[in-house]
């Protein structure tokens, strides 16, 4: 949602920003839910990690979509805003279909990182404050086809 934050620096028209910040709110709002309830760990459970690797790749492919407010126009015509719509609906469909979903930049913020692990022969995306090895067993949520570990794993 940070992604909005920018679109709503660069726009110019005060109803251009209000909707660009409520959105960048509400994502900013959503995030921070969803690591809230993780930390509190309801319906939590233990997963033996076999492997982990970065997930990084993940991540810069994500950060090309903030390329958009560099390349938009300031005064956006009617068309350009319905093309802007049409990238956010491909956009949105390609990140709820993939991994992407799991590595928006705005977790980065409430101090995640995203991480991909094989646990019990699959593998997935863990969003997690500090990524676990090989070997160590942690709590985690289920989300959108990954997982978010709680708060409460010993080191």
């Amino acid at each position: 949602m940070l992604l909005f934050v920018l679109l709503g620096i660069r726009f110019e028209g005060v109803w251009l920003r209000v909707v660009c910040g409520a959105v960048a709110v509400v994502g900013v709002e959503e995030a921070w839910r969803i690591t809230r309830s993780a930390a509190h760990g309801k319906a939590a459970y233990p997963y033996r990690v076999d492997s982990v690797d970065d997930a990084g790749g993940l991540v810069s492919g994500f950060l090309a979509s903030y390329l958009l407010p560099f390349l938009a126009s300031p005064k956006p015509s009617v068309s350009d805003l319905a093309a802007y719509t049409v990238f956010f609906l491909v956009a949105g469909l390609v990140a709820v279909n993939s991994d992407l979903a799991h590595v928006n930049p705005t977790m980065y913020l409430f101090n995640r990182q995203v991480v991909r692990i094989s646990t019990s022969g699959a593998s997935v995306i863990l969003i997690s404050r500090q990524p676990p090895r090989s070997g160590d067993e942690i709590k985690a949520v289920r989300l959108a086809g990954g997982l978010v570990e709680t708060e409460n794993r010993s080191e």
